[in-house]
């Protein structure tokens, strides 16, 4: 059943982290919904009991929903059923209506981080304060929420949990000053993803300049190379033109050696001659 108008509080203000007194209700008028997952609506439905009853919750609310929660894990943007009770609470902001969420700091910037990232965007309106494990809501000042569910796609609809949801302006009046104290002394989310986005790119440029270096340096060595290749070359060519002037010389030098041998031995004729 959707809220009906708030009326004003009746537990009064609370200090922060003060303790709280045990209280009965006696006589009291109330009015409970069952929230059970997985169960269905009805037998054959396929619409989840606890999702159902929450959304009417959520969309009916007039003024204010308070949430605590171990926690509430990002959603995937895919309109999904949990993507979309993510974004009733979306909608309840836009409206003007005061949404406030409370999560266990341990897993906070796990899932915070995400989502700033993907799906509904709820961050500018989660607080955090160590070891949250309560699963409670307050809408209105006249609905209360006590069940076991937290919020993920499992935990709206697969898991096996339990809770109730409690019309009654005397309990919410109770639990309402108790959020309050809480949410005084909680710490808001602060996103560490463009810190950590900006260490990221560092390291990443930091790794393409390493990467670039060995290049650099190689393309050094090419051009050291290539300098001194043409001295190579140019003193193999000095070598060889040596060798070749050094076997002509040789060659004329047994020329002449050649025609003098030749000069001093007489012809046969000169010979014939000298013996008559």
């Amino acid at each position: 059943m959707p809220p009906r108008k708030p009326k004003a509080p009746t537990g009064g203000a609370r200090a922060a982290g003060a303790p709280v007194e045990a209280r009965a209700f006696d006589n009291l008028k109330l009015e409970v919904t069952p929230l059970l997952t997985p169960d269905k609506v009805s037998p054959g439905s396929q619409q989840g009991q606890y999702l159902s009853n929450i959304m009417k919750l959520i969309e009916g609310a007039q003024n204010s929903i308070k949430i605590q929660l171990q926690y509430m894990e990002a959603s995937a943007g895919d309109d999904s059923p949990y993507d979309l009770l993510l974004q009733a609470l979306q909608t309840g902001i836009k409206d003007g209506k005061t949404v406030q969420v409370i999560v266990s700091a341990n897993y906070a910037e796990k899932w915070g981080e995400k989502m700033k990232a993907q799906g509904v965007d709820l961050t500018a309106n989660i607080r955090t304060m160590p070891n949250v494990h309560n699963k409670g809501f307050v809408v209105d000042s006249s609905h209360v929420v006590v069940s076991s569910q937290n919020f993920s796609p499992a935990g709206v609809h697969d898991n096996r949990d339990a809770g109730v949801i409690l019309m009654s302006e005397e309990i919410a009046g109770y639990f309402a000053p108790i959020f309050d104290a809480d949410w005084e002394r909680s710490l808001p989310f602060v996103a560490k993803g463009a810190s950590k986005l900006a260490r990221g790119r560092a390291a990443n440029a930091k790794g393409s300049a390493g990467k670039q270096a060995p290049k650099k340096a190689a393309k050094k060595v090419t051009k050291k190379a290539a300098a001194k290749a043409p001295k190579k070359t140019a003193s193999k060519k000095k070598a060889s033109t040596k060798n070749a002037s050094k076997k002509t010389a040789s060659k004329k030098t047994a020329s002449k050696k050649a025609a003098k041998k030749k000069a001093a031995v007489p012809s046969r004729s000169s010979r014939k001659s000298a013996n008559r």
